[in-house]
């Protein structure tokens, strides 16, 4: 059911406890490897908003299908220009090497 072979699959019940312990009713759940999209999902059937980040876009394609079913609202999609990408990468490469 998940693109490729690249997903790290676990239980909702996993993210729950963390995101009602340090996330309010109407704040919002940063995911920056969205993957399979759970912790989107559980954030937002908890009442928070969500935003996920992924690299692969067939990921951000099925998680987009999976919050729409499992939710019933449409997610949103907006993709960060290449250049940017490539610079917030330079800018990690060039940290570490300090």
């Amino acid at each position: 059911n998940f693109p490729e072979n690249q997903y790290a699959v676990f239980p909702e019940a996993l993210v729950e406890l963390p995101i009602r312990a340090t996330c309010p009713r109407g704040g919002t759940v940063l995911d920056p490897f969205v993957g399979s999209g759970t912790t989107a999902v559980v954030a937002l059937r908890l009442g928070r908003k969500a935003i996920g980040i992924d690299a692969s876009a067939d990921f951000l394609e099925f998680t987009k299908k999976r919050i729409l079913e499992v939710i019933g609202q449409p997610a949103t999609h907006r993709q960060a220009p290449l250049n940017h990408t490539l610079k917030v990468d330079a800018v990690l490469h060039q940290r570490h090497e300090r």
